[in-house]
């Protein structure tokens, strides 16, 4: 028999990290698994070769900084925080044409007011909202504030707008769960954005976890998870089976094993669990959703842009009035376009859009080139008509495709409303809601479902674990914290 890990972490994304960091601490013998080349997950910050640009390609905010444990992080780090504070930037119209700034503020406070106030109350504290109902619903129902004081012009533009949404949820607002949006609890204070890149958090986790005698292997990949025995007994262990390209699959054993792959990874059933989840487990599983949110980053030689601006919003071409009403996926055709300024935030001089939900999803079907040509006749189209202004093409540009990542299959979690038969398309108001349910949905007692042991043996981490904080960094991070200490305590126990 080999040698026997007190804790074999499967996953290095920050939750596994942060796991690894508490248990070589209390001086427990650990080895973490992660099947990429590299550590962080979908923390990623690119980096040019002559290392002076960078870009985060997966997370890259910190959402409330009061309370917010990366906010402690990032002040021991020296790393700096750039607050977020409200949209700000120009909105022009498809062919580059100034917004009236008084109709972008109404359509801005129409958005923030209705989704983050108005939405987040009625879910909480009206009358308990269907199972079915999607959060799409009520956002572009014709009773919506979001139109208050908005004529039909207006409205499409506030539709377009409020679509950015998807960024945050991941998912098209039909597939979120009305119901329970706004259930998890906030950090308080603004956002603030990781001006130095989230890979220094994670660098400094592996530093502790390897100076603390923890093993790390990249490039091996899980595929199965068994334990040894009866699982009721004190001297089964846990097998773990991984694979690489350099060599033949290798066997570890170990007394205790976090599992903090992403949910993506646990749909797809690449890594057996025997024995099987319970089918209380395997439930949860399938009944959350797991949305996307990719980005595309315009790196330039140099800011071509004025000092003095802001981010850059691109708003749509105005359709036929019914195209108001339109919330189904078509590729960008009647987004409003976010292009965020990274020289504000981090003096690197690139431009940043987000692509989120349906549309992230179908960016994907899309080549490197066709992207690249979409976000860069945007840009053109933006500055038409600045004739002191001539946009040039980029050094470099990085696409992300989260969804094809074998090892991600996602971004961050989500929960959807219960099926019904019906499609939802268009303005879906809870009248239509008339077909079948065919399936219950999710809910956060999912999220609590996943995050608990089994057999005390195999403990869960990431942020699709987290009741309060599910679809973030700061939530990804504490569940890989408790579930160390879990594992520490049931260690502890063990050899009494």
């Amino acid at each position: 028999m080999g040698k026997i890990y007190d804790a074999i972490v499967v996953g290095g994304g920050i939750s596994g990290l942060a796991a690894a960091q508490g248990l070589v601490k209390k001086g427990h013998s650990v080895l973490l698994l992660e099947a990429r080349n590299r550590l962080g997950g979908r923390i990623y910050t690119w980096r040019s070769e002559d290392g002076k640009a960078f870009a985060d390609q997966g997370a890259s905010f910190v959402h409330g900084v009061e309370g917010n444990p990366l906010v402690e992080i990032s002040e021991k780090l020296g790393l700096h925080l750039h607050p977020s504070g409200s949209p700000n930037g120009r909105a022009k119209e498809y062919d580059g044409t100034p917004v009236d700034p008084k109709l972008v503020q109404t359509i801005g406070m129409n958005v923030f007011t209705t989704i983050f106030g108005h939405l987040r109350f009625a879910s909480q504290y009206g009358p308990t909202p269907p199972t079915s109902t999607p959060l799409a619903a009520p956002l572009f129902s014709s009773e919506s504030p979001l139109y208050e004081g908005l004529d039909e012009r207006g409205r499409f533009y506030a539709n377009s707008v409020a679509l950015m949404l998807e960024g945050w949820t991941g998912a098209p607002l039909k597939k979120v769960s009305f119901r329970w949006w706004g259930w998890d609890e906030d950090f308080q204070g603004e956002d603030a954005y990781m001006a130095d890149g989230y890979s220094k958090v994670i660098d400094w986790l592996e530093s502790d976890v390897r100076n603390g005698s923890g093993e790390i292997r990249l490039a091996e990949q899980v595929t199965a998870v068994e334990l040894t025995g009866d699982p009721m007994s004190d001297d089964t262990l846990v097998k773990v089976t991984s694979k690489s390209t350099a060599s033949e699959p290798v066997e570890y054993l170990s007394k205790t094993v976090l599992v903090s792959v992403p949910l993506g990874v646990l749909k797809s059933d690449t890594i057996k669990f025997s024995p099987p989840f319970p089918p209380c487990r395997q439930a949860s599983i399938e009944s959350l959703g797991f949305g996307v949110l990719n980005k595309v980053t315009l790196v330039y030689s140099e800011r071509w842009w004025s000092e003095d601006e802001q981010d850059f919003l691109l708003l749509p071409k105005v359709e036929e009035p019914s195209a108001a009403n339109r919330t189904n996926d078509s590729f960008a055709s009647h987004r409003s376009v976010w292009f965020l300024n990274l020289w504000k935030r981090s003096k690197v001089p690139a431009l940043q859009l987000f692509m989120g939900g349906g549309v992230g999803d179908q960016m994907e079907k899309y080549t490197n080139e066709e992207i690249s040509n979409w976000a860069q006749d945007g840009l053109a189209r933006y500055f038409r008509q600045d004739p002191d202004i001539h946009v040039p093409a980029p050094k470099e540009i990085i696409i992300t495709r989260w969804r094809g990542d074998p090892f991600a299959r996602g971004s961050y979690t989500y929960i959807p409303p219960a099926d019904v038969d019906d499609e939802l398309e268009g303005v879906v108001e809870e009248g239509q809601l008339a077909g079948q349910v065919s399936k219950e949905g999710g809910s956060p007692l999912d999220l609590m479902e996943l995050s608990h042991p089994l057999w005390n043996r195999l403990f869960f981490a990431g942020e699709h674990t987290s009741t309060d904080h599910y679809a973030s960094v700061h939530g990804a991070y504490l569940t890989g914290v408790t579930q160390g200490v879990k594992m520490s305590v049931a260690l502890e126990a063990s050899s009494e």
